[in-house]
């Protein structure tokens, strides 16, 4: 069994100020992880509003195996987790699990974190994808001035997502990439070598989607 991270999406409630350590929302949002680091094969936990979009919070857990969540999911725990975590969301939590080569918490630990997704059909050969990633990585490695680190993986489960279809599942791959600041990446995104480089991204996925978030991370408040 491998390391499985949880990739999840919670639609807060108009007014939820995560940011706010003294607000209520904080309080759900750490006690919530608290509950979850008390499973069994839980490593570690992130989280974060999307700067994009104050309304979205990500939450990134990384487990032991995909079996430990599962098994964190049909437990006696989980429901009341749920409920707890909906009283300041709109519903209950979108997430997929991703493989990462490389921890998250190296990108996570940045500033300010890029998260790109990649949307493939369900009959793409990641390996296809590999010679493309490289590339564009190194290259961003090399000319990007603020970056710090990245973490990159393809989706264990099965995902959806408009680009390829309604109700067609696909596959995701996903990378984090830690920056000294937005602008930082905002600022490299003007440059040639980016512009001459993002065609590796391009060539494959059928749709691509990207955020930022400023990370806290499980221990910086436990």
């Amino acid at each position: 069994m491998s390391q499985a991270t949880e990739i999840a999406f919670i639609s807060l409630v108009p007014n939820s100020n995560v940011d706010d350590e003294s607000s209520d929302a904080s309080e759900v949002i750490k006690s919530s992880i608290t509950t979850v680091s008390g499973q069994e094969g839980f490593q570690a936990a992130y989280y974060g509003r999307h700067v994009e979009r104050e309304d979205m919070l990500q939450l990134v857990v990384d487990w032991a195996s995909l079996e430990a969540h599962e098994t964190f999911m049909k437990s006696g725990t989980y429901q009341p987790f749920l409920k707890h975590i909906q009283s300041i969301s709109t519903g209950p939590p979108d997430f997929f699990h991703v493989h990462f080569e490389t921890p998250f918490s190296r990108p996570s630990s940045a500033p300010v974190t890029e998260l790109v997704t990649l949307y493939f059909e369900d009959s793409y050969n990641p390996d296809d994808f590999a010679d493309n990633w490289k590339k564009f990585s190194e290259t961003a490695a090399k000319n990007a001035e603020g970056i710090r680190s990245m973490a990159s993986g393809w989706s264990i489960d099965d995902v959806k997502h408009k680009s390829l279809g309604e109700g067609v599942k696909g596959k995701a791959f996903v990378a984090g990439i830690g920056w000294t600041s937005v602008k930082a990446h905002m600022d490299y995104r003007e440059t040639e070598a980016f512009k001459d480089s993002v065609k590796y991204l391009r060539d494959g996925p059928k749709g691509i989607e990207m955020h930022h978030v400023e990370f806290k991370g499980y221990r910086d408040y436990a």
